[in-house]
């Protein structure tokens, strides 16, 4: 199983070697490391015994640039934009993941809590292979995170679980972040599916990329 980490400004060499004890105490060997689009090469950080990806994170800021980075796991930070935008963005736009999707990013409706996510929405995500992942965070938001998951299964979307983690006390063993699929109400054959679905997207990039710059 792949966690997910959030470094905002990259990784010091003293982070890397933080991070490096924190996923080993909790028995955690693969990594996906997010940072915003930059210029230049994302530096892969060297953390001993963790595999590690990297990948970047877009945000209702500058979603417009992932265009330009094809190359890499494109991530959508949701958490400020609402159902109607995020169809939209899901429609033009290409991301490997969505996540931060049940914050309050829309205002509560007689039939949709806040920052729900409509069954079109769904549907969009699943046409375009979209993960959606959830993270403790989400369950700040249990309401909408039972409502988006109900949604999101019923259109067969790929579902992962993520500590999100900006720092290294933030992290959580499998064990924990799989406990959030009972707390939003999902069976055990979406759990059992949820464990390979980054590494599953990791995979595909990795493959699209390679066969990309070997038709060059």
């Amino acid at each position: 199983m792949t966690d997910i980490i959030i470094a905002e400004n990259g990784l010091s060499r003293q982070d890397e070697l933080e991070f490096a004890k924190a996923l080993q105490f909790l028995g955690m060997q693969k990594l996906l490391i997010l940072q915003p689009p930059r210029k230049g090469r994302v530096k892969t950080p060297d953390i001993p015994n963790i595999k590690i990806h990297t990948g970047l994170i877009f945000d209702s800021d500058n979603y417009n640039s992932s265009g330009s980075y094809t190359d890499k796991i494109r991530v959508l930070d949701a958490r400020r934009i609402n159902n109607e935008k995020l169809r939209e963005i899901i429609e033009k736009h290409d991301f490997e993941i969505i996540i931060n999707f049940s914050g309050k990013n829309s205002r509560k409706t007689m039939h949709f809590p806040s920052g729900a996510i409509n069954q079109v929405t769904a549907a969009l995500m699943k046409q375009k292979s979209i993960i959606a992942v959830f993270s403790p965070e989400d369950i700040e938001y249990l309401n909408t995170a039972m409502f988006n998951s109900k949604a999101l299964s019923k259109e067969k979307v790929r579902m992962a679980f993520c500590s999100n983690a900006k720092m290294p006390l933030q992290l959580r063993n499998e064990k924990d972040l799989l406990a959030i699929a009972s707390l939003i109400g999902l069976d055990e054959s979406i759990v059992k599916e949820s464990k390979l679905s980054i590494d599953t997207a990791i995979a595909y990039k990795s493959y699209n990329s390679d066969t990309i710059t070997s038709q060059r």
